[in-house]
């Protein structure tokens, strides 16, 4: 009967919470309405209100205060109600459904559930038998609950230092911005906004400054101080069985920006990139990220004399051994590359903003990048 009557509540298409809009999700069409969503969602499930409102009370507080962001959608769900895939909601998304009520928030595919340990650091430790009051008795469980989406959904802006750090941004589509320093205020205030544009992708920074990348020669060309660069990095296919990639790696392709720092051109790069509609270059390994040494001047060997006569042979001696690093970068970010040439054929008309990273077969390193 309970049951029934909690259908009857959520038959209607749209509740008012307060100023917020709630939304009734069916199970059949989660993925679609929720996780292929750009913008995010806070979804709570259905029997986690107080008495005959399908929505808990702090929840709608939540949703009407300041510090809720505008953009999350708020959704009712029957999370016990079985999905395409045969499994409730609670076990696909492997929700504690010892929490009392139950909801989670979805942005750009990533769940995180509402705890009592994440609204408050005070709550108790969780048992495996006592079930786990999210509302505790407290004026501000409201305030707690918009924060924590607040956090859930706020885009994180990853900066790259090593290998590990971009292999774990590649996993998922990779927007890897290049600097020449450290970004601006400015250009870190357009990458957030390209980041809660698409946030089904990874956005991260890189400094050529310090950093080098084993592509980086082979780009079209090289970020200012005043244009940033932007290579996107994507799964593509299968799983690749060599040696190059991780066990479970996927195959990885990229392609590269080169157009204006600006806003529409950018998020127009991004959506054809995300939606298959460029080719992209397959990579035979996952790209490498190492710190760029320093130009140290070695210092004279016997005096100002000696010296005098060494700098020649001191500055030949430099100048091989970094003709040797750079080749060696070079060397590295060639056979990250099939070197078939079949992604030439499809690359962007001359003029055009936006088009491919190119690799001609008898393309020589470049001594300078």
């Amino acid at each position: 009967m309970a049951r029934s009557a909690g259908w009857l509540l959520i038959a209607l298409a749209v509740h008012s919470v307060r100023s917020a809009e709630v939304q009734t999700l069916s199970p059949d069409t989660l993925k679609q309405t929720v996780f292929d969503d750009a913008q995010p969602w806070l979804v709570v499930c259905l029997g986690s209100g107080t008495g005959s409102d399908p929505i808990h009370e702090v929840v709608g507080k939540a949703a009407a205060s300041a510090l809720f962001p505008s953009d999350v959608r708020v959704g009712v769900l029957d999370c016990r109600a079985k999905l395409r895939s045969g499994k409730t909601a609670v076990v696909r998304l492997k929700l504690d459904d010892k929490v009392e009520p139950l909801l989670f928030v979805v942005a750009g595919g990533d769940v995180t559930q509402a705890t009592p340990e994440l609204l408050s650091k005070a709550a108790p430790k969780p048992t495996a038998k006592q079930p786990r009051e999210l509302f505790p008795a407290s004026k501000a469980h409201a305030r707690a609950l918009a924060a924590f989406v607040a956090s859930a959904v706020d885009v994180r802006i990853a900066r790259i230092t090593n290998d590990k750090e971009l292999r774990a941004c590649a996993t998922k589509p990779c927007a890897l911005v290049l600097t020449a320093q450290d970004a601006s205020a400015q250009q870190l205030a357009l990458v957030e906004q390209l980041a809660k544009r698409f946030r089904h992708a990874r956005f991260a920074l890189l400094n050529l400054g310090r950093y080098e990348l084993s592509l980086e020669s082979k780009l079209p060309s090289q970020p200012t101080r005043q244009e940033p660069r932007l290579l996107l990095i994507r799964p593509t296919g299968a799983a690749d069985t060599g040696k190059q990639l991780p066990k479970g790696a996927r195959q990885l392709g990229a392609r590269a920006y080169r157009g204006e720092w600006s806003a529409n051109a950018m998020e127009a790069f991004v959506q054809e990139s995300l939606a298959g509609e460029a080719e992209l270059v397959k990579l035979k390994q996952a790209p490498s990220v190492r710190w760029r040494p320093a130009k140290k001047a070695e210092a004279p060997a016997g005096g100002a004399k000696q010296g005098t006569q060494a700098k020649g042979a001191t500055t030949t001696d430099t100048a091989a051994r970094e003709r040797a690093r750079r080749k060696a970068m070079d060397d590295e970010g060639e056979s990250a590359l099939f070197a078939d040439g079949e992604d030439d054929a499809d690359a962007d008309d001359e003029g055009e903003s936006v088009e491919e990273l190119r690799f001609d077969e008898d393309e020589q390193p470049r001594d300078e990048l």
